[in-house]
């Protein structure tokens, strides 16, 4: 990308927006339980990261979204077509590192979770305002979205580094289930969180169709299912209906329901954890779940208390309060029960 072409220009901007770099990172704690080719794994993370930003670039095109961390989008700044190329762009770059480095094996594997993004993405446009689809079809479509790549994230870095076997599935599983964590928690946060923390309008996904946990949950309350599948037979929701839907989702099941299903994908994630060598890097990985989630999980419990009075149970807090989800994995964890204390 050297020189003065019009694409150094956009990836500047690209750039300048920042984000959290949470792939890159699993890349290099996966790699971090045994000595690693430096420059070989800064091609991997890289890699990840550019395809992860490519993806970012389509969906706002998909999405008409004007904004992304606080700037102006791509297509919202120069046009779709020249947003269309640079996310081509981004990841014709991220294949050729691996090709030129012969890291083949995370070459497809990368590959074959692009064509799990995008098939996810089909699926989503196919599926809005169904409430016919189930929940193993939301589960299947956030692997798609999401878990599939924070789990080849972690995947590529302990196959790069040429971990065990069983470190390598270890890592795998961890990231898949924080994957799975991360976009539950994003989705309830889109109908019970505070539009100035989110950055967008509460209830937008269900705006645009897209049903997820607690919205298919709630589809099925004897109360406020019925109503629901009115509105969505007509495939638009006024403000005056968001409302509405808003205040019985907090009287049904679908939140403690959806807070549920959440400390199972912890669980899970801390389990996996607890399989891997113990020692330094083993606590690196539980610190970044912790920070990963834990501002996400105090915007829900802020949300739950001014909604309802409520604070959210110990389950949730020790990811908050540092304590390593391996240990919280070890004894018992309530999955049927956690949260019975909303209803």
């Amino acid at each position: 990308m050297a020189g003065n072409s019009p694409i150094n220009e956009i990836i500047g901007h690209l750039f300048n927006a920042g984000g959290k770099k949470i792939r890159p990172t699993l890349v290099f704690l996966s790699a971090s339980f045994q000595p690693y080719d430096r420059e070989s794994l800064i091609d991997t993370a890289a890699a990840v990261e550019l395809i992860h930003m490519a993806s970012l670039i389509h969906d706002d095109i998909i999405d008409t979204a004007a904004q992304r961390r606080g700037q102006e989008t791509i297509n919202h700044k120069w046009n779709n077509l020249t947003a269309v190329l640079t996310g081509d762009f981004l990841f014709a770059t991220a294949f050729n590192r691996l090709t030129v480095t012969g890291n083949y094996p995370v070459l497809l594997l990368l590959c074959q979770s692009i064509q799990q993004m995008c098939e996810g993405e089909i699926n989503q446009a196919r599926q809005t305002f169904n409430y016919h689809q189930s929940e193993f079809d939301y589960f299947k479509n956030i692997y798609q979205k999401t878990a599939c790549l924070f789990a080849a994230s972690c995947q590529a870095g302990a196959i790069t580094a040429c971990l065990p076997k069983e470190q390598i599935t270890a890592m795998e599983q961890f990231g898949l289930y924080l994957g799975y964590a991360y976009q539950i928690i994003d989705d309830l946060l889109d109908l019970i969180g505070d539009p100035q923390e989110l950055g967008k309008p509460t209830g937008s996904d269900l705006k645009q169709g897209i049903l997820t946990l607690p919205v298919l949950r709630c589809l099925k309350d004897s109360c406020y299912g019925g109503k629901l599948r009115h509105t969505l037979d007509r495939r638009q929701i006024s403000p005056s209906e968001l409302k509405q839907f808003l205040q019985n989702l907090l009287h049904s099941d679908a939140i403690p329901y959806t807070l549920e299903c959440l400390a199972l994908m912890l669980h899970r994630a801390g389990a996996a954890i607890g399989a891997l060598p113990f020692g330094t890097t083993r606590f690196q990985v539980s610190q970044l779940a912790e920070r990963l989630l834990a501002g996400p999980i105090l915007q829900i419990q802020k949300s739950l208390t001014e909604t309802k009075g409520l604070a959210l149970p110990n389950y949730f807090t020790s990811w908050i309060h540092h304590q390593e989800p391996a240990t919280v994995a070890a004894g018992t964890v309530p999955v049927a029960t956690v949260a019975a204390w909303l209803l």
